[in-house]
């Protein structure tokens, strides 16, 4: 979980989230960033798989009760990349 991370470590994944939510309006950005900030550590769950090197196919899921975020670089040797940001309450239906 989030919880388990370093200082530093958050502020890279507060990195992350802006790095999918730069190229939004900026007021609809700042309320993702602001939901996500929001959820309790416990709650926000990340997962790697795959290499750490350049051309390594590799892939990684961070995700809490309001938001997925998915990124795959598995196909062309590790040079073919899909992301995504979900928010769970509009994207799915909520729950």
């Amino acid at each position: 979980t989030i919880d388990d991370l370093s200082d530093e470590q958050r502020v890279t994944f507060r990195g992350l989230v802006k790095e999918y939510t730069r190229n939004l309006p900026r007021e609809f950005a700042r309320d993702i960033e602001k939901r996500i900030a929001g959820e309790a550590p416990e709650a926000v769950h990340f997962a790697w798989r795959g290499g750490t090197k350049s051309l390594e196919p590799h892939s990684y899921m961070a995700h809490g009760k309001t938001f997925v975020i998915n990124y795959s670089n598995v196909q062309g040797g590790a040079k073919h990349v899909h992301s995504a940001l979900r928010q769970r309450e509009s994207d799915f239906g909520g729950e």
